[in-house]
Parts: C-alpha cells; sequence; structure tokens
C-alpha cells in the first residue's frame, strides 16, 4: 500500500544532539531510507536516549516516583513512525508529499516542499502547502489538478486524488531547565512531550513531574502533569510539539516521602492544591496489613522537628509540605475475636469467637473428639489483662463443658489418652523368624504373638518357653517368670491358652538341646585344601584342622604360622540409642502389612512412635557432642605411640582381631598338647610359605626390609638398615618373629642379650618423640665460660685458705 511509503520516508530524521545537521529538502531515495530505517532502529533508543542501568541508580532514584520510567532500558517512548498521517498534521518545509491520481486517469506525484513552503506541480506551477492541514492540502490540490483531469469535475466524477506523506520532516526540540540531558534536539515532526523527554533522559532529581511546561514563540502553550500518565494511564494533556518548541522543566517545589504499609513506596511530587487522599492514590493505597487508622508524619521546623498524626477522617483534608515524611504503619499483631483449640480433636485451629461461645461450641466447631480424647479433663490457657497466663481444669463432661464460657485469645488443649501413659508394646525373641517387639493389644496371646514373630526357627524348643512379665507389687522381685508348654503347631494348654499377654511381656523361645549354629573357622596359605571348616567338636584344635586341610605342602614355613582370634571389643550404646533400635524394627513390622498399616489406629500408632523416635534423635546428637571431646583425646594420644608394622597397627586399630603367638612345629610333633589350641568361631589360621626377608623398623637410619641370613644376628640386620638414629632407644628394642611371639633384648649389667633372628621376623627399635634440640654454639660458649668461671673461683678460695 502506498501509506507504506510514509513509514520508511519519515525514518529520515537525525538523532544527535547540539550542531546535528537539518535533513535535506532532497526526496531520498530507496536505497537511502533503507539505511535510515536501521538508524532509526537505534536512533531515540541509543544514542539521543541512552539509559543508564537500573542498577547503578542511587537509593533516592530508585525511590523517586517516575524517575524510573526514564532510566529503564526495557521501557521506551519512541514516536510511533508506522501509523497513518494524522488529519491535523501541518505541512511545513522538508516534508515530501505523494499525490496519487487514480481512476480513469491515473499519475503519481512526490513533490518536496521548499523553504517557502510551496511544492511544484508539472502544468499546473506553484502550490502553496505550508500551514495547511493534510485534509485542507488535499482540498486545493484537489482542485488544482482538475484544471488538468477533467474527470474530477462534475456530480459524477471518474478521476480522484489521495494525498500522503512519503517522507518526514524533522523538528528542532530545545530541553531545558532540571532535565537529565538538557540541549537541542533533531527529532521527527511527530514527537511529543513524553518522546521528547524520553530523548533527554527525563526529569532530574530535581526537577519537577507535575510542571512541565511548552513554550511556543515566547508563549506558554501548555503545561503538563507526568503523575496522571504514570499513575493512572491518562496522555490527554500530551501536546504534540513544532519546529523551535521549548520543554521547560522547572525545580519540584513540594516533595514528600512515605514509607511502611503502602503499595508503593517511596518520594512523591505533590501540587500546592493536593491532599493526603492525593497522595495515597499515587501509592496505590495501602496493603492489607496497613494500619489505616492514623498516618504519622514527621515535620521539619524552623529550628527541630515535629511530630503530628493524621487520622482517617481527615485523609482528605490533610495539607502535607514539603520534605514531609509520612509513615503507614503495620497492624497490631493481635486478634479481638480468636479462640483456639489443640490437641485430640478432629479440626484444631483458630476459630471465630463469637458471643455466648461455650468450650462446648468450639469442640463442635473442631469437628468433635477423636477417639483417643482424654475425655475426663482438659486445660483452657487464658490471657489476662495485664498478659498474665491463667490455666482452667475443664471437665469434659456434657453438662460443664456448656456452662464455661470462652474470651479473647482462650486456648482448650485436649490431651489423647496416649499423652497421659507409657506406649505399650510386647516382645518376644529367641528362636523365631521374626524377633523384635510388636504394638500392645489387649486380646493377644502368645501363641497369637509367635504367629506374628513368623513361627518358630528350625532350633526352636517348643516345649521351653519363657514368659518374662514386670513385677508392680514384691519389692524384692524384679519379674514374674512363666514356663509355657507349647507345641510347634501353635496349640497350647488349655491353662496357658487363657494367658493373655500384658503391657511389656517379654517371650523367650529357647532352642533345642544340644543345638548350636554352625561355627566356622579358616585356613589359608601352604595347606592342600584351603578354606572355610566347620568345627565339628567341641575341643577341635589345630592340630585337627591341619589334618582336615590335608596337611601341609612341602612349601610351608610351620615357624611363621599365625593364629588371628577375635576380640570382644564393644562399647555398650546409649537408653536412647537402643530404645530406638527398637522402636525403628516395630515401624518395620507395621510397615510391612500395608492394610494394617492403613488402619486409623495404626496410624496414630505409627506417628506416636516417629515422634519418640525424634525425642530420642535429639538425645544421641547431646551424646554425640559430648563424645567428640574425648575422641580427640584419644586421637591425640594415638600420634604420640611408635608406629608398629603394618599388619600389627591395623589390629591394634581395628581393635576387632588379636593375633595369638604358638608354635606349630611342637603343635604337630605333640597333638592334643597343651599347646594345641581349642579353635573358637571365626579363627583365622595362616600358614605361610618360608619367608626371606626381615624387616627392620622405628629409630634407625633407613627402615628396610632386610634378606634373611642365617650367619647374621640382630645388631647386624640394625647395621643393615644404617643402624640407630639419634632418635632411637636401643635398650627397648625388640622382635617380632614371624607367628607374633614378641623377644626383647635383654641386659645384665653392662652386657646384653639379643634374640635369635629367625625367616620373616620383624626387629622393631623405639624411637624417642620428645628430642631435645642440639646445642648451638652461643650455648656452647656460655656453658663454657661458666665452667671456666666456676673453676677460677675454687682456685682462689683454695689458695686464700
Amino acid at each position: 500500500m502506498k501509506f507504506l511509503k510514509i513509514f520508511f520516508t519519515s525514518l529520515l530524521f537525525s538523532t544527535a544532539v547540539f550542531g546535528q545537521n537539518q535533513l535535506s529538502d532532497t526526496v531520498a531515495t530507496k536505497n537511502t531510507l533503507t539505511s535510515q530505517r536501521d538508524q532509526v532502529s537505534s536512533g531515540i533508543n541509543s544514542s539521543v536516549g541512552a539509559k543508564v542501568k537500573t542498577d547503578t541508580l542511587s537509593t533516592l532514584e530508585r525511590k523517586l516516583f517516575g524517575y524510573m520510567v526514564f532510566h529503564n532500558p526495557s521501557v521506551t517512548f519512541t514516536p510511533n513512525l508506522n501509523m497513518a498521517t494524522p488529519k491535523n498534521y501541518v505541512f511545513g518545509p522538508g516534508d515530501v508529499i505523494q499525490i496519487q491520481v487514480y481512476g480513469v486517469a491515473q499519475k503519481t506525484y512526490s513533490l518536496p516542499v521548499n523553504n517557502e513552503g510551496n511544492i511544484s506541480i508539472d502544468d499546473i506551477g506553484l502550490v502553496h502547502l505550508g500551514g495547511l492541514t493534510i485534509e485542507a492540502a488535499k482540498s486545493l490540490l484537489q482542485k488544482k489538478l482538475a484544471i488538468r483531469y477533467s474527470g474530477m469535475n462534475g456530480a459524477n466524477p471518474n478521476t480522484f486524488i489521495d494525498v500522503t506523506l512519503e517522507n518526514i520532516r524533522s523538528i528542532k526540540i530545545n530541553m531545558v531547565g532540571e532535565v537529565y540531558r538538557p540541549g537541542t534536539y533533531v527529532l521527527p515532526s511527530y514527537v511529543n512531550v513524553f518522546n521528547a523527554l524520553f530523548a533527554a533522559g527525563g526529569p532530574t532529581l530535581k526537577g519537577t513531574f507535575r510542571y512541565v511546561q511548552v513554550y511556543r514563540s515566547n508563549r506558554l502553550v501548555g503545561e503538563i502533569d507526568l503523575y496522571e500518565f504514570l499513575a493512572f494511564g491518562k496522555s490527554s494533556g500530551n501536546l504534540r510539539l513544532e519546529d523551535n518548541d521549548v520543554v521547560l522543566i522547572r525545580p519540584s517545589t513540594n516533595r514528600v516521602v512515605i514509607n511502611g504499609e503502602v503499595r508503593i513506596p517511596g518520594y512523591f511530587e505533590l501540587k500546592n492544591n493536593e491532599k493526603f487522599q492525593d497522595l495515597l492514590k499515587y501509592t496505590g493505597g495501602f496493603t492489607g496489613q496497613a494500619y489505616k487508622t492514623l498516618v504519622k508524619v514527621v515535620r521539619k521546623g524552623e529550628t527541630e522537628n515535629k511530630v503530628f498524626d493524621i487520622p482517617a477522617a481527615e485523609f482528605a483534608k490533610a495539607i502535607l509540605i514539603d520534605a514531609d515524611s509520612l509513615t503507614v504503619d503495620l497492624i497490631a499483631n493481635k486478634f479481638s475475636n480468636r479462640v483456639q483449640v489443640s490437641g485430640s480433636v478432629i479440626k484444631p485451629g483458630a476459630f471465630e469467637l463469637v458471643k455466648g461461645m461455650t468450650v462446648s461450641d468450639i469442640i463442635q466447631k473442631a469437628g468433635g473428639l477423636k477417639g483417643d480424647a482424654f475425655a475426663k479433663k482438659a486445660l483452657l490457657y487464658r490471657t489476662n489483662i495485664d498478659y498474665t497466663q491463667e490455666v482452667i481444669t475443664v471437665d469434659l463432661s456434657k453438662n460443664n463443658r456448656e456452662t464455661i464460657f470462652l474470651q479473647n485469645e482462650d486456648v482448650l488443649t485436649i490431651s489423647s489418652i496416649y499423652d497421659l501413659k507409657e506406649e505399650y508394646y510386647v516382645q518376644i525373641s529367641g528362636e523365631v523368624n521374626s524377633s523384635g517387639i510388636y504394638p500392645f493389644s489387649d486380646s493377644l496371646t502368645v501363641s497369637g504373638l509367635i504367629m506374628k514373630a513368623g513361627g518358630f526357627k528350625y532350633s526352636a524348643s517348643g516345649s521351653y518357653i519363657e514368659l518374662m512379665r514386670r513385677n508392680n507389687s514384691d519389692l524384692e522381685k524384679l519379674a514374674d517368670i512363666y514356663k509355657l508348654e507349647i507345641n510347634k503347631d501353635l496349640s497350647i494348654s488349655d491353662k496357658d491358652g487363657k494367658l493373655t499377654l500384658k503391657p511389656f511381656d517379654h517371650i523367650f523361645v529357647r532352642n533345642k538341646p544340644g543345638y548350636e549354629t554352625p561355627k566356622l573357622v579358616s585356613i589359608i596359605g601352604e595347606v592342600t585344601f584351603k578354606g572355610s571348616f566347620a568345627i565339628d567338636k567341641k575341643e577341635m584344635r589345630i592340630s585337627d584342622l591341619i589334618t582336615r586341610a590335608g596337611g601341609l605342602t612341602k612349601f610351608a614355613y610351620p615357624k611363621g604360622a599365625t593364629l588371628l582370634r577375635r576380640t570382644k571389643y564393644f562399647k555398650s550404646p546409649s537408653t536412647s540409642t537402643l530404645e530406638n533400635v527398637e522402636l525403628e524394627k516395630l515401624l518395620g513390622e507395621l510397615s510391612e502389612d500395608p492394610i494394617l498399616a492403613s488402619t486409623e489406629s495404626n496410624i496414630e500408632y505409627i506417628k506416636r512412635i516417629k515422634q519418640k523416635i525424634k525425642l530420642n534423635n535429639i538425645n544421641i546428637d547431646k551424646e554425640k557432642e559430648l563424645n567428640k571431646k574425648e575422641e580427640l583425646k584419644n586421637a591425640l594420644q594415638k600420634e604420640n605411640i611408635a608406629n608398629l608394622s603394618s599388619s600389627t597397627t591395623r589390629i591394634e586399630e581395628d581393635k576387632q582381631m588379636a593375633l595369638v603367638a604358638f608354635d606349630l612345629i611342637s603343635i604337630l610333633a605333640n597333638p592334643g598338647s597343651s599347646e594345641d589350641l581349642v579353635l573358637k568361631d571365626g579363627d583365622e589360621l595362616n600358614v605361610p610359605e618360608k619367608l626371606e626377608i626381615v624387616n627392620v623398623k622405628g629409630g634407625v637410619l633407613y627402615p628396610s626390609s632386610v634378606r634373611y641370613d642365617p650367619s647374621l644376628h640382630f645388631k647386624e640386620y640394625i647395621n643393615r638398615a644404617g643402624g640407630y638414629d639419634r632418635k632411637a632407644i636401643r635398650k627397648q628394642a625388640y622382635l617380632i618373629q614371624a607367628n607374633g611371639k614378641v623377644q626383647r633384648v635383654k641386659s645384665y649389667f653392662l652386657f646384653r642379650t639379643f634374640p635369635k633372628v629367625e625367616p620373616g621376623a620383624e626387629i622393631v627399635v623405639p624411637a624417642n618423640l620428645t628430642e631435645k634440640a642440639p646445642i648451638n654454639p652461643t650455648q656452647t660458649i656460655g656453658l663454657l665460660t661458666g665452667f671456666i668461671t666456676t673453676l677460677l673461683t675454687l682456685i682462689f678460695l683454695i689458695r686464700s685458705i
């Protein structure tokens, strides 16, 4: 369409500040229009209206209402050039008019308006359009062109014209006063006051937003209130500017600040006739938490500040002056008609207090009591006028609870019967498939609990079952023990069948007489059959294990055989930890059957168990904090212990296994002797191949492994490792034989005897970790001087006698 050419032609304007040349009157070609369109893309948004990043603005700049609009890169007031030419647009020098003749005759004219406001039409001459609107220009041109196109005349014309703008002229706008970037701007002739302000960066911090004045030919032609647009979206006062118009922004004279519970707190400018109610509109009104009855004002006096209040009745009358500081407070965090109920009710929470409301009424609003509610008594917490609290015991029988009237901020607490007693459970241990603790129920019997525990194991004895029951009457008796006879099909005698369980009963299912779980020992190294072997008799010995393993191979080194045995190294856990272990088992049992776990009674039971576990965990955390200091102390002590060999160090740190020294050669020579140790569950026997090295560690110059040589003795092995270092404690050196036997160096007066070194042995020389620093030359001179002085003094005393 032809009018699109207007949009492209209108892009022909310059955006430079001072000193920018006016556009040429020559009509732009299509190629230049493309570059001009690209120029406008960056136009007012960049070179003229370049914006400051919002994160660089000061606190005052951010809080001044309207200031951010002109400094936000995402906001623009660039004039819309992609629009039809306004009917009231006035032609002037620099415009390019397109005249389209259509109908029987067709012709297109593209004519520039010269400096005198004229256009030149072929065969018609000059036509003066300067100062005419587009409607007036169209009427005049139709008369002029009718001379050439006769089809435009008459009652039924067949030729018509259309007049549009092909190129928009540029105008100069002067931005003065308290504007961010004052100066003369060359802008499109479409621009209005908002467009010009945006190009100049808007008012400064001192500038007014309420009285933006426009002067034309030294005469005030308009005054614009930016708040009307910024706060209410009204743009009716936004004037279209003309060439050489002056936009003046004077300093603001009445600025106030409002903080607190309003939608848009900050600094606002007020006109002379505006009241607090007007200010409230600009802020967007009160927030939902605002105290709307009273607004506080701090006013600057001549010598000191003053404080006064604006009550709600004066909002529409209260006049504010420059530098007033207003505060809108929060409403008080209290209630005037609230009562609450907690505990064992269907819907606990806060409810509205109405006149004449009783305890019975609030229980009804809360959905009634739960089945586990302790219905005899409840506690009513009442807040007095002086904020002291009163606790009233309430009998929840129907008649009484209807006679007790509630007051504001009353809190009714109804306990559960389970809050007032210990959680009941029963326990079964021994030869059942799932030992542990189980929820107590009034009708649970011994056979029923065994069924819950998954029945007997193969090793169970049905003829010997014990029931332990807490004793609550006899001070000298700790518990009552009942012996029960029960078959594996869970049938029970009439007498025992009538015995139902009570809270905390504990059933012990014993194993069969003589039945023991299999116990294993293992053997590795140079034997015929390596691996694990079951202990087949009470006194199975090392020689028996060697025999069952097929005996030693020809590569075995019996002197180096070692035995590792489990130790009892156990730190008893705390009471809270033990209880949590049992409670976790109980939760596991409940969750295994989803149908039973989904019942309302079990849901509540699970909640109580989890709460108890949570409380125990708090106690466990406290115990861990207390143990940290002890662990740190032990760690520091370990640092002062000399390192042993890698194997013995591992054993010492683990405390899980102990190394037992024995003589396998003697055992094999005399099976069943006192040296032939009886094996225990978990023992590990290792018969190595012949060892050919001797390890030397500790206080030597070069700890290393030395090849075994039967001709070498103890000290020679130490020499092979570089000899003693200055930290070595020679008297305490010792030897660890390959089988774990320890032998130390013995001293007899001035003589020492050293143990015989066997293959695979380990020599350990302890080191002194608290070695004193060597004496430096200065200390040596000081000691020598002191010695000489003492010696001369003694000589002088002897001669004087």
